[in-house]
Order: C-alpha cells, then sequence, then structure tokens
C-alpha cells in the first residue's frame, strides 16, 4: 500500500493517476474509486464496494451492506493480483471496508490511497509500506502550470509576466489554485481585470479554491477549529508554547488541537517549533472570520488600527472592552493596542 497525503488541492490525486496509469499494464485486474469520500457520504460505503468488486470481477450480485461488502471482496480478491487507487478516503471505517487485511489480497497487488488525514495511512491495520506527504510547487513550476491554464503555453504573454508573477506569488505553489485563476484569466486581455484578480487574491482564496480547503476545517471539531483561526489569524510563525498556555484556559485541549492540524495538513511545525500555516489556508481563516460580521463583532482582530480602534473604543461594541479582554484578551494579539490599554491610553 501507498499512502499519499496533504492539504487540498495540492495535487494527491493528479499524483496517483500517474502511478496508477504507469502500474496498469501490469495488472489485469483494476479498479480506480474516484471522490471516495463525497460517495460514501452520499451513497454510503456499499456502493464502493459494489463498484471496487464489479471493476474487477463483473458480477450480477448487490451488496446492500458493509459486512457482506467485506466477505465478498476477501473471497473474489484473494486469488487475483490487483491494483487498486483508492481517492480521497477521509475516515478509516472507508478503508477498512475497501482494503483492511493483505490476506485479502494476492501477493504483487498494489493499493494507492490519497487523503487530507494522515491519522487514517497511521492507523491502518494493513500498514501502509510507504507513506509519501505532498508538498506545494516551487516558483519555477508554479508558473508553468499558471501559464498552462492562462496561455495555453509554457510562458506568459510578454504582456503580461510581470502580473503573472505577482498573481502566483499570493498561491503559495497550490495547483489547484494555479489550475483555477490560471483557467479564468484565459482569454482576458484587460490588465485592469488581471490587477482586480491579483488585488482580490491578496485578501482571500477565491471561492472554489475556498470551498476546497473548507472541507478540511468543517471536519474538526469546535475547540479544534478555534485554534486553527487563531494561528491564521495571530500565530503563524510563533513558538505553539505561548498559545498553548491561553488555549488550555480556554478547554481547547491544544495538544490534541495541533496533533489533529497536523494531521490534517492544516499547519505545519518548523524546525524551532513555530506554528507555519500555507497562505491560502491563512487567508481562509480570516476570510471565516470576516464573515462573521461587522468589525465590532468579529471574535478576532489582527490588523493594528482595527484593534486600536475597538481597544480604545472608537467603535460601538456591544459587550464592555474589559469583558471581552477578560474572555480571550489574545483575540487581539496586536502588540500595539495591547501596550496601549497596559498604557492606560
Amino acid at each position: 500500500m501507498i499512502g499519499i497525503y496533504g492539504m487540498g488541492g495540492i495535487g494527491k490525486t493528479t499524483l496517483a493517476k500517474v502511478i496508477y496509469n504507469g502500474l496498469s499494464n501490469d495488472f489485469e485486474h483494476r479498479s480506480f474509486l474516484s471522490n471516495i469520500r463525497e460517495t460514501a457520504h452520499c451513497n454510503g460505503i456499499h456502493h464502493l464496494q459494489n463498484q471496487l468488486i464489479k471493476e474487477i470481477e463483473p458480477t450480477e450480485r448487490q451488496i446492500w451492506n458493509v459486512d457482506d461488502g467485506i466477505n465478498v471482496i476477501k473471497s473474489r480478491l484473494k486469488g487475483k493480483k490487483t491494483l487498486i487507487l483508492l481517492d480521497d478516503i477521509d475516515h478509516l471505517n472507508q478503508l477498512n471496508a475497501l482494503a483492511r487485511d493483505r490476506k485479502w489480497f494476492m501477493t504483487g497487488s498494489t493499493i494507492i490511497v490519497t487523503t487530507r488525514y494522515k491519522a487514517i495511512l497511521d492507523q491502518s491495520e494493513f500498514k501502509v509500506d510507504y507513506k509519501y506527504e505532498l508538498n506545494e510547487l516551487d516558483e519555477v513550476h508554479s508558473l508553468l502550470l499558471f501559464n498552462k491554464y492562462a496561455f495555453h503555453m509554457d510562458h506568459s504573454s510578454r504582456d503580461f509576466e510581470y502580473i503573472s508573477r505577482k498573481i502566483i506569488s499570493t498561491m503559495g505553489g497550490l495547483p489547484l489554485a494555479l489550475e483555477v485563476i490560471g483557467s479564468r484569466l484565459y482569454e482576458k486581455t484587460d490588465r485592469e481585470v488581471w490587477q482586480d484578480v491579483l488585488e482580490k487574491l491578496r485578501k482571500e482564496p477565491y471561492g472554489d479554491v475556498q470551498d476546497k480547503l473548507k472541507i478540511s476545517y468543517d471536519a474538526l471539531e469546535d475547540g479544534h477549529k478555534e485554534i486553527f483561526l487563531d494561528i491564521a489569524c495571530f500565530f503563524i510563525g510563533k513558538e505553539s508554547k505561548f498559545a498553548i498556555y491561553m488555549w488550555k484556559d480556554c478547554g481547547f485541549y491544544p495538544s490534541q488541537g495541533i496533533e489533529e492540524l497536523k494531521l490534517r495538513s492544516l499547519i505545519k511545525i518548523g524546525g524551532h517549533g513555530e506554528l507555519r500555516m500555507h497562505d491560502q489556508l491563512r487567508d481562509l481563516g480570516r476570510t471565516i472570520v470576516c464573515k462573521e460580521g461587522p468589525l465590532e463583532r468579529r471574535s478576532r482582530l489582527w490588523v493594528n488600527n482595527e484593534a486600536s480602534s475597538i481597544l480604545m473604543g472608537k467603535k460601538h461594541i456591544s459587550k464592555p472592552i474589559s469583558e471581552i479582554l477578560t474572555e480571550r484578551a489574545y483575540n487581539v494579539w496586536d502588540n500595539v493596542a495591547i501596550e496601549q490599554v497596559s498604557l492606560g491610553r
């Protein structure tokens, strides 16, 4: 079993398809199950079992429950050398229902799994042989991918080369974002349109990209969502130990939360213990906070002048400032504003 993991939109499925296609001629029996997360949630895991069985060995029998499906997979696939791609698994029970045990498969079979949630690979009874974390593209390959969709060439149009580089700098090497934005800008010859796209990207991820990234955020427990938003707004580049004290006071179980965010590829920990987050995920978190309502009703403020205005009473707020600071003072992680409060200004 080969496990490929990483954040949403990083290219896990694309890489898995390349491996699958490259190996397919060596296998008589093959199955490619795409979008397992969505299919399982909409149609049930037994639907995926039916698809797997029919692609390996066509049969008229219909599976109606997971346990029956497991028994059929074990009996039908045991004597066959198979190649299986399980794409976008988000829960261990999905993997267990489709490929729990090596004994289900003939020696020489290969199973490729893609997931956003590394814990699935760590907890698998199958014991994954190779785990590979897929990371962002570098600047050279980012530009190549963007040009492919924006210009249908390997290079940018001369008049748009500078702004193309500016646009890709906002995407942090995320292939999904490069493809989506490049496609949107194809055949757009008005430089003002490109400039508007650039300015918008500097504030928030593009809608289609944001929806894809938000899947991992939505899967978090409430307390872990709070930790994610705090990191996105305040703690990128900060050592986690300073924030952990505050998260403990809030009852968020921070050690568990940080581990969960790491396993879901939502954060990384740097060599000096600092919290790291992809720019697109940072912007997603800040967009979620901005959608909470007007400035005075948001749970977090991270812009100097906005935080100062609230703390100094320049904007009407629904609660006394002392109560807000008592509840979660670190929601305004702004040194200038906090210093002004401490000095009684």
